[in-house]
């Protein structure tokens, strides 16, 4: 089996082929950061940093001995900022006509089935006409398709993430005897594990007669990594990793931050939203002594003083000594007040909860990890951490600076979703893929 994947990013989509056994032949990307990653993990010299509006990607295949039309399959993700709803969803973003770029690559390489993820906000830009349109546009250069909004936890990944997946099937393939599937029909029965609620509800979650697997949650994708220290950030080119148990664990690395902030995250519950200043009037002085403890006691994941500024030191020397005289001589509810006010919004800070998926994963996490608070310890997840929510394996290696390795994962494609989609489409017409490479690659 053939693949290409097109708007490839670090390589989510190329690490989904793999895993469905699919022949990875080329991979085009814009971004240069995100290129050096795949070409970190896959054949370099398939990895294309490149414009998909300047490159021959049919040229490439011929020169490789692949005519248009023994390709097996296309993916892509084309950027999704001008349809975002954490953006200004703007038509008139020039990065909006790429998902018609991408129909003009399946024109060109006739692939016998393409797959493209986007955000959920293409199926409502400009009242759905838009989504309409791209669909025409699919079945005018010769193919059938069906769509569906999925949920990547039901696919195993240990993260709620909403994405528009859109497969297309060439005419002349279901000629063969297969017949174009229900939509509803070839994503339920696709899905391998069940949302939240079905489970909270005390009944077994079923569909078509098929008992699906318990969802994934955040600890099931990081609890061996509580006890590993992470790594400061170091801009690193991804050669940098810590051991553990005669291990190798890259990318476990996490910002640093000053100890008014580690005291804010301490005081945030799981699953909350900025909510220390409710804990300081809720919480009794002996659990608030045991937060402050928590706190003092967790220095692995400070900043140090002498990168910080003037102001900044003085005024964290004076908090440390505060908190030590409350450890002494009680609770000052007062001043805990001042420490945790900050001039963000209300609910700037979130903590993930440990038995939960984690929320949507998003490339902003780059500038601020504020959203994404470990479960169990006073600081923002590792990049390791963060790719492990995102599906990849341990094995997969990111590079660059912290921000390129966390940008490059919150634009990701879960593998693990789109390995069971692309697993599910070929085996829907009859094209062997050999036994499935799928695996789980979350810790049980």
């Amino acid at each position: 089996m053939l693949g290409v994947d097109v708007f490839s990013g670090c390589g989510g989509l190329t690490s989904a082929l793999q895993m469905s056994r699919v022949s990875h032949i080329a991979s085009v990307e814009i971004d240069k950061s995100a290129c050096l990653t795949a070409q970190n993990n896959f054949e370099s010299d398939q990895i294309y940093h490149d414009d998909i509006y300047k490159i021959d990607l049919q040229r490439i295949l011929l020169e490789k001995g692949i005519e248009p039309g023994r390709l097996d399959i296309l993916t892509g993700g084309p950027p999704c900022q001008a349809f975002s709803t954490y953006g200004q969803r703007d038509i008139t973003d020039p990065r909006a006509n790429l998902i018609f770029e991408f129909v003009e690559q399946v024109k060109k390489l006739k692939p016998k089935i393409f797959l493209m993820e986007n955000v959920q906000g293409l199926v409502s830009m400009l009242g759905g006409s838009l989504l309409k349109e791209l669909l025409g546009a699919m079945n005018l250069a010769g193919y059938h398709t069906i769509h569906s909004v999925e949920d990547a936890v039901n696919y195993g990944v240990p993260q709620f993430r909403k994405r528009l997946i859109i497969i297309g099937f060439r005419f002349d393939i279901l000629s063969n005897g297969s017949s174009l599937p229900d939509a509803e029909f070839f994503f339920s029965s696709a899905r391998t594990h069940c949302l939240p609620r079905a489970r909270e509800i005390g009944q077994l979650s079923i569909y078509l007669g098929e008992q699906l697997l318990p969802f994934n949650s955040v600890k099931d994708a990081i609890s061996d990594l509580v006890k590993v220290k992470p790594l400061p950030p170091t801009g690193s080119k991804g050669n940098d990793f810590v051991i553990d148990e005669n291990r190798k664990i890259y990318n476990h690395s996490c910002k640093r931050m000053l100890l008014k902030r580690r005291l804010i995250l301490s005081l945030i519950g799981q699953g909350e939203y900025g909510a220390a200043m409710n804990s300081i009037n809720c919480l009794s002085d002996q659990e608030l002594q045991a937060c402050i403890e928590k706190v003092l006691s967790a220095s692995d994941y400070s900043r140090s003083l002498c990168m910080c500024r003037s102001q900044d030191r003085e005024s964290e020397k004076k908090i440390q000594e505060s908190l030590l005289l409350m450890l002494k001589n009680g609770i000052d509810r007062e001043f805990l007040g001042n420490i945790v006010s900050h001039g963000g919004f209300k609910n700037k800070f979130r903590r993930l909860d440990w038995f939960m998926p984690s929320h949507t994963l998003v490339a902003h996490m780059a500038r601020d990890c504020s959203d994404f608070i470990h479960p169990m310890i006073p600081r923002f997840i590792s990049v390791r951490e963060a790719a492990r929510l995102q599906s990849f394996s341990d094995e997969f290696i990111f590079v660059g600076s912290q921000f390129q390795q966390l940008k490059q994962i919150g634009n990701a494609v879960p593998p693990l979703m789109l390995s069971r989609l692309i697993s599910h489409a070929f085996e829907h017409v009859g094209l062997t893929v050999g036994e499935s490479g799928i695996q789980n690659q979350l810790v049980a």
